[in-house]
């Protein structure tokens, strides 16, 4: 979920490091045990879960917020996770991936992000390598407005299609990955990734990259994979 406050970045003075001393409100950035994203190779077996998503066919609205475009939709539809119900709050991306496996990052990291009861979150992840040819993704990613100048139109339709819901699944309690950094995220991270389009991949790297937080440790927290 991106942040609305202004005054931290992705480099220099305001980056990642300082995250947690630019605003009381960021604390949690510095002195959280439960923060995002980590490192996904310490995952254990584990169920596959009972997710399931119904996204509305809708028009979206892109918003550039600075360190990466915030894709909305009104309605955006539901997700259900563990007897919960959780409503689509909005999409966006990093470049390169936020989690890892091993030392290595996808070249892009997608976040459905969803409220619940409470506001609570929950965050649905997707990996992109990066492919040939025209991909599914491609207009989602490439569609970058000016900031100011929100763009609107785009149909829904075409969300839920880049979600492997066949795939095992990463879990694991976590954060956001940006101020303010608040923990009790719930994180479902798809095992098989995506592919994105080399030239869209292109289009939003000039614009954003880096926009990854560094992995974060992980405090002995439980991570499983089914």
């Amino acid at each position: 979920m991106s942040s609305d406050q202004p005054g931290w970045s992705y480099a220099g003075d305001n980056g990642p490091a300082a995250w947690g001393s630019i605003d009381q409100s960021f604390a949690q950035c510095a002195v959280g045990t439960m923060q995002s994203p980590i490192d996904l190779s310490v995952a254990t077996p584990g169920e596959h879960g009972d997710l399931a998503l119904t996204y509305h066919l809708n028009s979206l609205t892109f918003t550039n917020k600075g360190p990466t475009v915030v894709i909305t939709a009104q309605p955006g539809g539901v997700m259900s996770y563990r007897g919960r119900q959780y409503d689509f709050s909005e999409l966006h991306f990093h470049a390169p991936a936020e989690h890892t496996v091993g030392t290595a990052h996808p070249h892009l990291e997608g976040h459905f992000v969803h409220i619940g009861p409470g506001r609570s979150i929950a965050v649905v992840a997707v990996l992109f390598d990066a492919a040939d040819g025209t991909q599914p993704v491609d207009h989602l990613v490439a569609t970058i407005p000016e900031p100011g100048e929100p763009v609107s139109g785009v149909r829904l339709a075409d969300i839920q299609r880049i979600i492997p819901l066949a795939s095992k699944r990463y879990r694991y309690q976590g954060s956001l990955t940006t101020p303010p950094c608040t923990e009790g995220v719930e994180w479902i991270v798809m095992h098989d990734r995506q592919p994105v389009g080399a030239r869209a991949l292109a289009v939003y790297a000039q614009r954003f990259a880096p926009n990854n937080r560094p992995v974060q440790p992980l405090n002995d927290r439980p991570v499983t994979l089914g």
